[in-house]
């Protein structure tokens, strides 16, 4: 005959003991409610960690929007490159065409030498032929002069500009992809309290149905004793 070990019954009669009062149902509740919980716990570090990356991912655009933005405000600001877009006539000099003078001595030179074949070299009217070409082709040439200097000034201006928008774009995705996250996280963290309030209420409704179990027994027991 086999030998039956005094603890093997106890172990047995706690799990009888558990199935009719509904304790292991209820921690049955209980584990699958923690697991529940665990898992949105999980889920939302996971989107906290796939927010960081991509905040790192774009720190380098916000970083460097920040930076043409200030550069920006300085070149806007009073003294700044593009704050005071009145042409100078250093600005003329820096910005005329190369070739300008050396167009100009041509053309003084062209008309000194018809002067000089027509026999008015050094006369009035060769002065005012010379006066005359000087001041057109200075005239043509300021005004070209001018529109490259403004051009200078609008690539200037709208190279900062689209910088720091592009800046601006990348530090507006951050905020919104914090929000989403918060957001993301926010319902996980409804999630796994839903998950734990519903697993203490199974659990209480299958402690409640096992000890309704045993009352019934009782009272049947009760009743089949009395009769006897």
């Amino acid at each position: 005959m086999a030998w039956y070990n005094p603890s093997d019954w106890v172990k047995e009669a706690k799990e009888t003991w558990d199935d009719i009062t509904g304790q292991t149902q209820a921690e049955a509740y209980e584990e699958a409610a923690v697991q529940q919980s665990d898992a949105t716990k999980y889920a939302a570090d996971l989107a906290y960690k796939q927010f960081l990356e991509n905040k790192a991912l774009i720190a380098p655009w916000v970083a460097s929007g920040e930076k043409n933005l200030n550069a920006l405000s300085t070149a806007m600001a009073p003294g700044g490159r593009l704050y005071d877009t009145e042409f100078t006539a250093q600005d003329f000099e820096k910005f005329k065409d190369p070739s300008y003078d050396w167009r100009v001595g041509q053309g003084a030179n062209a008309l000194a030498a018809q002067a000089a074949a027509t026999g008015n070299y050094g006369s009035g009217n060769m002065a005012t032929a010379l006066i005359d070409y000087g001041q057109n082709a200075a005239s043509q040439e300021y005004a070209n002069a001018y529109g490259r200097y403004m051009n200078s000034q609008n690539t200037l201006y709208d190279r900062l500009y689209n910088l720091s928008s592009m800046g601006s774009n990348a530090a507006a995705g951050v905020a919104n992809m914090g929000s989403n996250t918060a957001a993301q996280m926010g319902e996980y963290a409804t999630q796994g309290a839903n998950a734990l309030a519903a697993g203490q209420v199974g659990a209480a409704n299958a402690q409640a149905a096992g000890i309704n179990n045993l009352l019934n027994q009782a009272i049947g027991g009760a009743t089949l004793f009395a009769l006897l």
